[in-house]
C-alpha cells in the first residue's frame, strides 16, 4: 500500500500510515516494519477514468459507502497542465475529499501523461506522439509499467472503465492500455525487475466492466434513486454532495448508470451479468470490504416511508402539470433546487400581474395577465425558482406537453403519471378489501392447505430418498413401487427390534414418514371439502367453469376479497392480478406489450393454470389462440390476453373468442 507519512518518536521507534488505514511500526530504526492495523488490506474496486468528470460518484456511494467495498479511483492523465506543470494545485486534495466523502478510499492522480494542448485528447496520433516524446520514446513500457504497478499495488477484484466515444482518443488509448496491463499484471514473467524492487506480486483481476451511456441496458446497474440503508439517504443525494467537493455536480438526469461485463475470469461466468460481485465471496470485515454497521429496522422503515411520500408528491406534481395545462387552469411549477408552496388557481379567479417568464413572484396572488407560453417556449433552459404557466388557452397538444414534462421531470415514469392523473380526476377511488366474510375463511384455509402441501411434498421426497439409500432388503421390497403404493405399504410396516439395528431404525423412520404423509393427505382432503362448500356459497358456478379447480378458484376469490364490487372494471381486476399490458415498444414497433411482474402473484399463478388448461383442451380457447397467432402474436402475448379476460365472478367464454 502507498505510505503517506512517517514519523519517528526516537532513534529506533517510528510510525508510518498509509492507504486503506494501514499503520506500521518499527523498533529498530526502520530496518523492519510490523503492521499493527490494516494488514493485507486491498481494494475491491479500481475505477480508471480518463477525466475527472467521468468519476461515478453514484457507484462509489452504492458499493463503497453503503455496501462497504473498498475502492480507489485512478486518473492516469490530467488535463490541467500548462507549460510549467499543473495549473490546479488543489486538485489532489479536492479529489481525495470528494472520493472519500462518497465512500471511496483513495485517489491516484497521474502526472506523466498530461493533456497539455487543446484538442490533443481527440487526436490519437498526436496524443501518442506527445506522450511518446515525454517518455523518451518508451511510451508502451512506461504506460503499461505504471498501470501494472497500480494493479499489483491495489489488488482489485473488479475494474471499472469508461466507454470511449468515436472521437475520444484519450479514453480509447487508456482502455487498451488498461486491458493489456490487466493481463500482464497477472503473469509473474512481466515486469520482473520492478516487482523485485517493490516486492509487489502478480495479481489477477476477476472482472472488468465498462460504463455505458446513461439509460442504456447493461449487466450491472446503479440507480440514482436507490435508497442506501446504511447511510440513511438516497444515492444521488450522497453522490451530489460528494461531487460538489471536486467540481460543479452534473445535473441529475434521473437515468440509471449501466455497466457491461467485458472480462470475467471467475468460474461462474454468467454470475457477473447479475451484478458486480455476484458469485464472488467478499464478506464484510474481509481484506477488501469494511465491516457494516447494523441497521435499525424501525429507522429503515421510517426512512423508506418518508422517501416514498416525497416521491409520491413529485409524481402528483408531474401529473397535475399535464392535467392543468391541458384541461384548463394555471400552475406554478417548482424547480428541483427549491421547494416553495404549490399554487394552483383557475384563470377566472386570478388577478394577474405582468411579469417575465423567468422572474420570481413576490406574492401568491398575481394581479395582471400572465403571458401565454406555447410548447416551443417550455424548455429546460429556463429554470427559475417559480415559472408561471397559464392554460387559459391550451398550450399545445397533450402529447407535446407530456413530452415536455418527461424531459423536464425525467425521473417520473409514465405509469406513475397516469396513476396520479387518475387520482386527481377522481377516476381512481380506492376501497379497502374487507375481511369479514366467507372469503376470509377461504384465505385462512388456503394458508393451512399450502403448509400441508409443502410438508407432504417434503416428507414424500424424504421417504423416497431413504428407500434409495436403505439396506438391500428394504430396497428390494419397495422396488418399482408407485408413490401411492409406496406410502400405503410403508405405513403398514411393523419394524422388529430383533433385526439389524440399522435396518430397524430405517424401517421405523420410513413407517413414520409414510404415516405423516397419510395424515397430511387426510388434512388436505378435509380442507378441500370445506373450501368447496365456501366457494359454492360465495361464487355459485365458479367450479363448473372449464379449467377451474378448488385451488385456483380459492386463489381468485381471495384476491377479489369479500367485497368484489370495489373492482369497478375489468382493468382494475387485471391490475390487481398483475396481468395488465405494459408497453414494450422498440423503434417503429408500437404494438408490443410485456408481462406485468406486479400484482397478486397467487392470483396470477391461478390464472396461468386456468389459461394453460384451456389452451390445451378447450375448443373455443384453441380457436382463439389460432386466430391470434395468425395475427402475429407470440404464445406469451396470447396467454397475457387470455389472463386479462379471465376473472370472478365467473369465467364464461367471452363472445369474441367464439
Amino acid at each position: 500500500m502507498p505510505i503517506y507519512a512517517i514519523s519517528f518518536t526516537s532513534s529506533r521507534t517510528g510510525w508510518a500510515v498509509g492507504a486503506l488505514g494501514t499503520m506500521l511500526v518499527t523498533v529498530d530504526g526502520g530496518n523492519k516494519w510490523r503492521p499493527i492495523r490494516g494488514r493485507n488490506r486491498r481494494v475491491a474496486i479500481l475505477s480508471v477514468h480518463s477525466r475527472r468528470r467521468n468519476i461515478s460518484f453514484s457507484l462509489l456511494a452504492k458499493l463503497s459507502a453503503d455496501q462497504g467495498y473498498r475502492s480507489t479511483v485512478l486518473l492516469p492523465s490530467r488535463g490541467d497542465f500548462g507549460p510549467d506543470g499543473p495549473v490546479d494545485m488543489t486538485l489532489d486534495r479536492r479529489a481525495n475529499a470528494a472520493v472519500t466523502a462518497a465512500g471511496g478510499s483513495a485517489v491516484e492522480l497521474g502526472w506523466r501523461f498530461p493533456v497539455a494542448l487543446p484538442g490533443l485528447d481527440r487526436n490519437q496520433k498526436r496524443l501518442w506522439d506527445d506522450w511518446n516524446l515525454r517518455s523518451e520514446g518508451r511510451l508502451r513500457e512506461v504506460l503499461l509499467g505504471s498501470l501494472v504497478s497500480q494493479i499489483r499495488t491495489w489488488r482489485p477484484t473488479v475494474l471499472i472503465l469508461d466507454a470511449a466515444a468515436k472521437d475520444d482518443a484519450l479514453t480509447g488509448l487508456l482502455n487498451q492500455a488498461v486491458i493489456q496491463a490487466v493481463r500482464q499484471a497477472g503473469e509473474p514473467a512481466h515486469f520482473i525487475r520492478p516487482a523485485e524492487l517493490t516486492g509487489l506480486k502478480s495479481w489477477k483481476v476477476s472482472r472488468i466492466y465498462i460504463r455505458l451511456a446513461d439509460g442504456s441496458s447493461g449487466h450491472a446497474k446503479v440507480s440514482p434513486h436507490e435508497y442506501l440503508p446504511h447511510r440513511g439517504t438516497v444515492n444521488h443525494m450522497l453522490a451530489t454532495a460528494a461531487e460538489s467537493r471536486l467540481q460543479s455536480p452534473r445535473r441529475q438526469t434521473g437515468k440509471q448508470e449501466a455497466y457491461r461485463l467485458i472480462l470475467d475470469r471467475t468460474e461462474k461466468r454468467n454470475a457477473g451479468k447479475r451484478g458486480f460481485f455476484s458469485g464472488l465471496v467478499l464478506w464484510p470485515g474481509s481484506e477488501a470490504r469494511r465491516l457494516l454497521a447494523p441497521i435499525d429496522s424501525n429507522e429503515l422503515a421510517r426512512a423508506r416511508s418518508k422517501r416514498q411520500r416525497r416521491r409520491n408528491l413529485r409524481l402528483a406534481v408531474a401529473a397535475a402539470l399535464i392535467v392543468l395545462l391541458v384541461g384548463g387552469g394555471s400552475l406554478w411549477i417548482i424547480s428541483r433546487e427549491q421547494s416553495p408552496p404549490i399554487v394552483t388557481t383557475p384563470p377566472s379567479t386570478i388577478a394577474q400581474t405582468t411579469t417575465s417568464s423567468t422572474s420570481i413572484p413576490t406574492t401568491t396572488t398575481p394581479t395582471t395577465t400572465v403571458p401565454d407560453l406555447g410548447p416551443s417556449q417550455l424548455t429546460r433552459s429556463a429554470d427559475p425558482l417559480l415559472l408561471p404557466l397559464s392554460a387559459a388557452q391550451p398550450c399545445g397538444t397533450e402529447d407535446e406537453l407530456a413530452a415536455w414534462a418527461s424531459s423536464t421531470l425525467p425521473d417520473f415514469p409514465t405509469d406513475a403519471v397516469s396513476a396520479a392523473r387518475a387520482a386527481l380526476s377522481g377516476e381512481a377511488s380506492v376501497t379497502p378489501k374487507s375481511r369479514n366474510g366467507p372469503v376470509e375463511q377461504i384465505r385462512v384455509l388456503m394458508v393451512a392447505r399450502r403448509s400441508a402441501r409443502e410438508q407432504r411434498i417434503q416428507s414424500l421426497n424424504q421417504l423416497r430418498h431413504l428407500v434409495f439409500t436403505a439396506p438391500e432388503e428394504i430396497r428390494v421390497r419397495f422396488k418399482d413401487r408407485p408413490k401411492r403404493g409406496l406410502v400405503s405399504e410403508a405405513a403398514n410396516m411393523r419394524p422388529c427390534k430383533g433385526s439389524d439395528p440399522v435396518t430397524y431404525t430405517t424401517n421405523l423412520v420410513i413407517r413414520n414418514l409414510a404415516r405423516r404423509i397419510k395424515a397430511l393427505n387426510t388434512e388436505m382432503a378435509d380442507i378441500d371439502g370445506m373450501l368447496t362448500d365456501l366457494i359454492i356459497q360465495t361464487a355459485p358456478g365458479l367450479l363448473d367453469q372449464y379449467g377451474v379447480g378448488v385451488d385456483t378458484a380459492a386463489s381468485l376469490l381471495v384476491a377479489a376479497g369479500d367485497n368484489p364490487d370495489r373492482l369497478s372494471s375489468e382493468g382494475s381486476w387485471a391490475h390487481l392480478c398483475g396481468v395488465t399490458p405494459l408497453p414494450a415498444n422498440s423503434g417503429k414497433v408500437t404494438t408490443r406489450f410485456r408481462l406485468n411482474r406486479g400484482g397478486d402473484r397467487q392470483a396470477n399463478a391461478a390464472l396461468y393454470r386456468i389459461v394453460l388448461t384451456r389452451m390445451s383442451s378447450h375448443d373455443e380457447t384453441r380457436r382463439y389462440v389460432t386466430r391470434r397467432r395468425e395475427e402475429g402474436l407470440s404464445t406469451p402475448e396470447i396467454m397475457r390476453c387470455l389472463k386479462t379476460i379471465c376473472g370472478p365472478p365467473n369465467l364464461q367464454t367471452p363472445p369474441h373468442m367464439i
